[in-house]
């Protein structure tokens, strides 16, 4: 699906819905700010952070889905122990790697960076699954689709200057637009890798003879 058409559709699953999809970034954000409190707040948003914002993919995919997203949804994953567990492995894991693939060479840390991208989706998506489990499966879907997802995020260039001009107003609306066509490209990159396996089944399946 291109690009274009994904975002458009983000654009049509937040018609309505605008108001509370930007209290829920309001709430993630205000959450994340626990990090400028000295030590204490820096270990409380390495624990907290991951998990609330597991929480926020799990609204988002609600959003973008046209099913009914609820605030509370930010913070449930606090009371799944394995879930809770999951998010904070899984962004130590990535975030290292993509800093060693950065400390090698700017490149590879970027690739990384692309690569792990749905990483929280997938965790959102699959409340069961393990940590390096869901850095895997993002690596596979990402698999050609890096370049076509870093074009996705150049159109929103124009998008981020006006946001800049406003003050950080904009952001405001920016952050779930980019959130919500995340989740379209999540989906979409999904139901494509489905649709090939479904083809590679069918194509080693034996053929029927009469």
């Amino acid at each position: 699906t291109l690009n274009s058409l994904l975002m458009a559709q983000a654009r049509q699953s937040l018609q309505g819905k605008w108001g509370l999809v930007i209290g829920a970034v309001i709430i993630n954000f205000l959450v994340g700010m626990i990090s400028v409190v000295p030590v204490i707040g820096w270990i409380a948003s390495i624990i907290i952070c991951p998990v609330v914002y597991v929480g926020l993919m799990t609204f988002m995919l609600c959003v973008s889905r046209g099913k009914e997203g609820k605030i509370e949804q930010l913070f449930e994953p606090l009371n799944n122990g394995s879930l809770f567990g999951t998010a904070i492995a899984a962004t130590l894991l990535q975030t290292v790697l993509i800093i060693l693939g950065c400390i090698c060479l700017i490149i590879p840390g970027i690739y990384l960076a692309f690569s792990f991208k749905m990483t929280m989706l997938i965790i959102a998506d699959n409340p069961t699954i393990g940590p390096l489990d869901a850095l895997k499966k993002s690596h596979s879907l990402m698999n050609g689709n890096k370049m076509k997802y870093f074009f996705m995020m150049c159109r929103f260039i124009g998008w981020f200057i006006l946001s800049c001009c406003t003050f950080g107003v904009g952001f405001l609306w920016l952050v779930p637009y980019v959130h919500i066509s995340d989740a379209k490209f999540y989906d979409d990159i999904l139901h494509s890798e489905k649709n090939n396996q479904e083809e590679i089944e069918e194509n080693q399946s034996p053929e029927l003879t009469e």
